[in-house]
């Protein structure tokens, strides 16, 4: 199990980008299977970015194992291009500052709700991660559902998770509120899969009475994501985050300890997309290779930080879901269960309309 082995090994390979590498790579054999773990900090790249890093790796493996011709043993590692930065003063216009202020004067007046917990120390060590792995089958159905309700399947995954956050503190008397959902997006073009850091985010927040109507909190959610990806609101925090670097560092201590937590979601949910590791060596189910092993698994986690982050990825028409916590937050029982409760309010419908119909 990747996730057992990268939980307990994650305290151990924590990167101090000040004293390490920014990539550690450990390789577990076992008897039936061999699992690579890659530790890697953010600043060498975001999601998108290791895809193409591990697809580079997987090429230059294969290269050599199947003796190719015309590959050089040492990879070219001057072809790899590097990342363009430029000043973002384009992503500080009057339209993109009002939409900032904007979120931050709703955060200030209705304080993000958070995601009820135990809170305690839990006495398990390493990384606070639970995941799952949908099946083909249930992948099918969860896209089969999403399309009932005419909608895209992230934004059925956003609404699915504001009932759940609202279901769940209900349960468990944790405090009413207006939740809000850190959704990352990528700014990359979909060709760009250089390693380094392009990403951004948007905060979608629908008003707490909609979260007891299905229909008008999909329409708020697809709303308010329409309008912020037109007027491409993921790339203000980027852009104010570069400026606020030139600033005196006593300003950045002053602001960070004093008004950061003003800005804190309820939850983070991140969708990586399909992550295709091979492109090029495929068998005729779907799975794919490197060299002759078969690569039958794939769980793609974060760190944690002050609020719960969830991060999903499709491979071979399977979906995993990954949910990392604050161990002063969450217990492992607690971050199951939140997880177990998503993915039951995911499919749960198309299963009750099966009992109904049976």
């Amino acid at each position: 199990d990747g996730v057992t082995w990268f939980r307990e090994l994650y305290d151990a390979n924590i990167i101090d980008v000040t004293r390490h590498t920014p990539l550690k790579i450990i390789l577990i054999r076992k008897p039936k299977e061999i699992i690579l773990l890659f530790f890697h900090n953010h600043i060498l790249s975001d999601g998108r970015g290791l895809l193409g890093l591990l697809r580079q790796f997987i090429q230059f493996y294969e290269n050599m194992y199947y003796h190719r011709t015309g590959y050089e043993v040492i990879p070219d590692f001057k072809s790899i291009p590097l990342p363009v930065i430029r000043p973002p003063w384009k992503d500080c216009s009057r339209r993109h500052l009002d939409i900032f202020l904007k979120k931050c004067r709703l955060f200030l007046r209705e304080p993000a709700a958070e995601v009820h917990h135990n809170g305690g120390v839990d006495t398990v060590g390493g990384l606070m991660l639970v995941a799952r792995v949908l099946s083909p089958e249930q992948f099918s159905l969860l896209k089969s559902i999403a399309k009932n309700h005419q909608a895209t399947i992230n934004d059925y995954m956003i609404v699915t998770m504001f009932k759940t956050m609202k279901g769940w503190n209900e349960r468990r008397g944790g405090r009413p509120g207006r939740f809000y959902i850190n959704v990352p997006v990528s700014l990359r073009s979909p060709e760009d899969l250089s390693v380094s850091n392009n990403l951004g985010g948007i905060t979608i927040s629908p008003d707490p009475q909609a979260l007891d109507n299905n229909g008008e909190l999909l329409n708020q959610v697809r709303a308010q994501r329409i309008f912020l990806t037109e007027n491409d609101a993921a790339r203000i925090d980027p852009a104010l985050a570069w400026i606020l670097k030139f600033t005196p560092l006593k300003l950045q201590e002053l602001l960070f300890k004093h008004h950061s937590h003003a800005l804190y979601p309820s939850l983070c949910l991140s969708n990586i997309g399909i992550c295709d590791y091979n492109p090029s060596h495929k068998d005729e189910e779907g799975f794919q290779y490197m060299g002759p092993a078969r690569i039958i698994g794939s769980n793609v986690v974060t760190a944690a930080i002050p609020w719960p982050q969830m991060l999903i990825h499709t491979y071979n028409s399977r979906m995993e879901v990954s949910l990392s916590v604050f161990r002063s937050h969450f217990s492992l029982q607690t971050a199951e269960e939140f997880l177990r409760a998503y993915i039951q309010e995911l499919i749960g419908e198309a299963a009750q309309q099966h009992i109904l119909s049976s």
